[in-house]
């Protein structure tokens, strides 16, 4: 079994004096997921995650709340915000993310160390606790906590049903004592519309199916191989009406059904509002006893929020339901227990969110594509961004893109994120669903006895300490 412990060095410029702060912490179960999902399923080199102080828990994340201290806690926490993080390799310049000091890091006797430095611009603020997690592959040495996963790398990839964009399935829901993925969309998908001129509304009608495929994880059969990509099995069709006062200006009107981690799936249509009183629609799919039955739609209606319309222009997670404002630069978060309660989250001057790259993290998270432009040099700044249930935003620093006009990336395209760390999304070539390791796990849990303030007048230098221990 492994040992933490984490030493804390903020040295003030200004002073010249050093603060040092220690504590052991806990290793989580997180290992028990990833060692036998990567080694039993993969089809590349498992270098991706071992050594594990360098690999599987390569990266280092820093948060400003308390970690539930439970070897079960393995999910990127919602009650806790992300305020920086680091990987393997340098990076000067991200306020979000330090670098690897390559010089200090070493094998021990016993173990590993591994120390990090964060420069007077980066990781300011109050810092109350710190967690382990993958570093990224694929040749790049950061950590990414910030995207969903990372395709390179892929495996238990699942092929389309017949190769065309018009099989197109969306993860849905993985059984792990079955071990069996659960998919919707594909062959079995149709939609038309119909409006009523006397009403004033659409009705959207939808055919989608259910499919189902094994896809051995974490326990496997003499006759299982890495990499299956068998073709799905139908299971159930589910037939729904939308009705809405607004058309999808969606070209693609292909509902988004996203696991809620509530025991459902959930379909989300808004109705395009300009005035300040809007509405969504909503449907469940029931997971939990694998009988995908669809419940009645539900209508909430939302006031002072004007809101884009559409299929994908909303998202639920947990019991709340995030949408996106009619300027994109506003996103609201819904309380589905209590609508009334409504956050309102003001992404900035000249931002806006994409409404197609919403998805979500297991524990109420959103992660979200944000994009400002220049006007003068015609380029598009992306940004991968989180957004907390309470309203809280964070951004990692921008990449960019040269265009006139912004593009999906794949940085969001995720659909599930299963019991046992691994992550679904979808993509538009070769096999359709891509499977990886989540990158954003709690593989050790240290909250700190007290918070550590860092500002700009403050270095830190994280030493972590993992030692093999006999149980």
């Amino acid at each position: 079994m492994l040992k933490g412990h984490v030493q804390i060095d903020i040295h003030n410029h200004n002073s010249g004096f050093t603060e040092r702060y220690e504590q052991d912490n806990m290793v989580t179960k997180a290992l028990d997921y990833i060692i036998p999902n990567w080694q039993g399923a993969n089809r590349v080199a498992n270098d991706g995650i071992m050594p594990l102080a360098t690999g599987a828990l390569g990266g280092l994340m820093l948060f400003d709340g308390e970690l539930t201290e439970s070897e079960d806690n393995i999910f990127f926490p919602n009650e806790a915000h992300l305020i920086a993080c680091a990987g393997q390799g340098t990076n000067g310049d991200n306020p979000r993310m330090g670098s690897k000091n390559a010089s200090e890091s070493k094998e021990l006797a016993t173990g590993y160390q591994s120390v990090w430095d964060f420069n007077t611009s980066q990781a300011n603020g109050s810092i109350r606790s710190l967690a382990l997690t993958l570093n990224q592959f694929s040749g790049d040495t950061g950590c990414r906590p910030f995207e969903g996963y990372w395709y390179n790398y892929a495996f238990h990839n699942v092929r389309r049903l017949n190769g065309d964009r018009g099989s197109t399935l969306y993860p849905l829901h993985y059984d792990v004592d079955t071990q069996t993925m659960y998919f919707i969309g594909g062959d079995g998908y149709s939609s038309s519309s119909v409006y009523d001129s006397n009403r004033r509304v659409y009705t959207y009608t939808y055919n989608m199916t259910v499919y189902q495929e094994y896809l051995p994880m974490n326990k496997w059969k003499v006759s299982d191989a890495a990499d299956r990509a068998d073709y799905p099995e139908a299971v159930t069709q589910i037939s729904f009406d939308i009705e809405s006062t607004t058309r999808d200006a969606s070209s693609d009107p292909r509902p988004w059904i996203r696991n809620g981690y509530d025991g459902y799936a959930y379909i989300v249509w808004v109705n395009q509002n300009t005035s300040g009183n809007g509405s969504f629609v909503y449907r469940k799919v029931k997971l939990s006893d694998l009988s995908f039955e669809l419940s009645d739609a539900v209508m909430v209606q939302v006031t002072s929020c004007s809101l884009a319309g559409g299929m994908n222009s909303g998202i639920i997670n947990n019991g709340k339901c995030l949408l996106r404002g009619y300027n994109a630069r506003w996103l609201y978060v819904v309380d589905l227990a209590n609508p009334v309660n409504v956050r309102s989250v003001d992404l900035g001057e000249g931002f806006w969110a994409l409404n197609y790259e919403f998805s979500n993290f297991r524990n109420g998270v959103v992660k979200f594509q944000a994009v400002s432009n220049s006007s003068s040099a015609s380029r598009y700044y992306w940004y991968d961004a989180l957004l907390y249930t309470d309203g809280w935003v964070v951004m990692n620093a921008p990449w960019v893109e040269d265009t006139s006009y912004p593009i999906v990336n794949a940085h969001s395209r995720l659909s599930l994120i299963t019991d046992n760390l691994m992550v679904y999304g979808h993509g538009y070539s070769g096999y359709y669903s891509y499977g990886n390791l989540v990158n954003n796990y709690l593989g050790t849990i240290c909250n700190l006895s007290s918070p550590v303030v860092k500002n700009a007048a403050s270095s830190m230098k994280v030493i972590y300490t993992l030692t093999d221990v006999d149980e």
